[in-house]
């Protein structure tokens, strides 16, 4: 059910199909059976569905809103991301407090350039909503604390299937008692707006920050996470690691697909090429464990690269003959572009 106006806010317990709330009552194990189902479809994969609130959480710089832009090109395209599919293509809202509009339009070129588009149909399927967009009205950036903001979001919004938010910070900013992102106070305007978006059909990719005493879980109380359905946290693979480079973990998912084991992802553009690596193993686990060698000449390691690269030969292979980390070959392969004598 999709909102048709400003004010009109389906009311908790309202029939799916408009009319009149049902009086609350308890339904006998029998008359319950014979409720009907709310059929949820697939966004994309088997794990992120219709009508889903999802957390998406790392630390400044992993690459969370790389991440968080990617999955709304592939569900608005159609076209698979990192090995999972979308249902079908469909519309999808973005609304960016942090970025400026410049930086927004360089992720959507990077997006058409990766799913190999032309206009279409990121430019019917994808919505933006930035937050120059309101400075150039004069407006102040609104909170989604207040209730009339919220209404008037979801009727902006009222006929996609996804909205990523980016980020909570900015968009629920906290006032007193809720300016405590350990506090439950913060959450509770979150929880709220969640609830009335999953009432409108619509789901919700929220983009965090991770902990800073534990980068493996959200910012915040533990409640943040009982009212989704789904958390991920990416984790920056290397302190040396370029760009968007992390793992992916899923947490506190209610169900557990197979697609949602851990694996490692790693975003390069070279060339004028868009390409988004994945490894099933981990890497921060895999770095724990075979860090790499250090080397000794990184001139004579750039050549080696180079040349390994010319040939064909893949980044994890190049790892492995050099016996060092893939974020290392991709800065090394980086260092000798920027070496390269200018064209003539």
């Amino acid at each position: 059910m999709k909102l048709e106006s400003e004010d009109q806010l389906p009311p908790s317990g309202a029939l799916v199909g408009g009319g009149e709330p049902r009086p609350l009552r308890p339904y006998s194990a029998g008359e319950f059976a014979n409720r009907p189902n709310t059929e949820r479809e697939s966004l994309l994969g088997e794990w992120f569905l219709t009508r889903m609130p999802l957390l998406v959480s790392g630390a400044p710089k992993s690459g969370k809103s790389f991440f968080s832009y990617f999955i709304a090109g592939s569900i608005a395209s159609g076209l698979p991301y990192l090995g999972w599919r979308p249902g079908r293509p469909r519309r999808v809202g973005i609304l960016d407090g942090e970025m400026d509009d410049s930086e927004i339009k360089e992720r959507i070129a990077l997006m058409r350039q990766y799913f190999s588009l032309g206009d279409e149909p990121l430019k019917e399927n994808l919505l933006v909503l930035s937050s120059e967009m309101f400075s150039e009205r004069n407006e102040a950036l609104p909170s989604l604390r207040d209730p009339g903001q919220r209404k008037r979001l979801l009727n902006l919004f009222k006929d996609v299937d996804l909205i990523v938010v980016d980020n909570v910070n900015i968009w629920f900013p906290g006032e007193g008692a809720s300016r405590d992102e350990n506090g439950t106070a913060f959450w509770g305007d979150v929880e709220r707006f969640l609830m009335e978006a999953k009432r409108a059909g619509i789901s919700i990719l929220l983009v965090h920050h991770a902990s800073k005493s534990s980068k493996d879980s959200p910012s915040g109380s533990s409640k943040n996470e009982r009212f989704v359905e789904g958390s991920i946290v990416l984790t920056k693979t290397s302190e040396e690691a370029v760009g968007a480079n992390f793992d992916v973990k899923f947490r506190c998912l209610r169900r557990n697909p197979p697609d949602t084991q851990a694996f490692s992802a790693q975003l390069v553009t070279m060339d004028d090429a868009v390409t988004w690596y994945r490894f099933d193993t981990p890497r921060v686990e895999q770095a724990s464990t075979n860090p790499g060698r250090k080397i000794d000449n990184r001139e004579e390691a750039r050549e080696k690269v180079s040349a390994l690269k010319c040939d064909g030969v893949s980044m994890s292979d190049i790892a492995t003959e050099m016996g060092i980390s893939r974020p290392t070959v991709y800065k090394l392969m980086e260092e000798a572009k920027r070496r390269q004598p200018p064209a003539v």
